[in-house]
């Protein structure tokens, strides 16, 4: 994915191999087969937001949907998208010291968090009416292009 160390550490070790007529840029997606985009290049992503975050929307949003009154389903899925994406920043924020690292990852895991919401929630959300394969594939690789300008600064000997 980036150079960009993602929260918690470590990158994705797995290899995707495509088959079929997928396109170079499908297949640099991790996509098989000009498909979804691959499940290790979603957890990839996942990786720069925090996992307390994770454990809160991920049975969220399934347990919106069996909601008993079908309307209310809609906002729910909004208000927990919002909350959680709105925690990321505040997470970074209380935790450790304030510097520029510090500062590039809260920004950086606030902008993979609607990201990994949208290519990870295909079917069910706030997102899911608007959800696409192929932007899905092209959102991941715009993160993953714009991350690796958001590298640290290093360290001067």
């Amino acid at each position: 994915m980036s150079r960009l160390v993602p929260y918690g550490g470590g990158t994705s070790t797995g290899v995707v191999v495509a088959s079929g007529n997928a396109s170079p840029a499908v297949v640099a997606a991790g996509a098989v087969n000009g498909q979804t985009p691959a499940r290790d290049r979603i957890e990839a992503l996942a990786k720069y937001v925090p996992a307390e975050i994770l454990a809160f929307y991920v049975p969220a949003v399934p347990a919106i949907s069996l909601l008993k009154h079908p309307a209310w389903v809609p906002w729910a899925h909004w208000a927990a998208f919002l909350v959680a994406w709105a925690l990321v920043p505040l997470y970074f924020h209380s935790i450790g010291k304030h510097d520029a690292r510090r500062n590039r990852q809260m920004f950086v895991s606030s902008l993979a968090f609607p990201i990994w919401a949208y290519v990870s929630n295909r079917t069910i959300g706030p997102l899911a009416p608007w959800y696409d394969d192929a932007f899905g594939v092209l959102l991941m690789l715009g993160f993953s292009l714009a991350t690796a300008f958001l590298l640290p600064e290093r360290q001067r000997a």
